[in-house]
């Protein structure tokens, strides 16, 4: 995959067979690196395994609760079908809430 620091990706969502299974994020790279992992290791032996999943509908409050509750910090968001549609991460999340919050006070 090709990648442009501008664009400021910390995690890949990984999937098998067009299911999302896990993430490979910048602290899976670190801890590999540190253990001596080889770079032909396949991404599925490093990756953090496992998604949670939340509605596109639902409301950013919500998702920052989810992750707090599931002590995650990326979430796969999915339409009404349950079809991937993105990711959100608590970094994006609670920026988000801060803005509306922020545009809030205003008024």
């Amino acid at each position: 995959m090709h990648h442009n620091e501008k664009e400021g990706v910390g995690s890949l969502l990984v999937e098998d067979g067009g299911n999302p299974v896990g993430f490979f994020t910048e602290r899976d790279v670190i801890r590999a690196v540190a253990d001596g992992v080889g770079l032909d290791e396949k991404v599925s032996t490093v990756m953090t395994q496992g998604v949670v999943t939340i509605q596109a509908d639902k409301d950013v409050s919500e998702a920052i609760l989810l992750m707090n509750n599931e002590g995650i910090r990326h979430l796969v968001v999915v339409d009404n079908q349950g079809k991937v549609i993105g990711v959100i991460s608590m970094r994006e999340a609670a920026w988000a809430l801060n803005s509306i919050t922020l545009d809030s006070s205003v008024w």
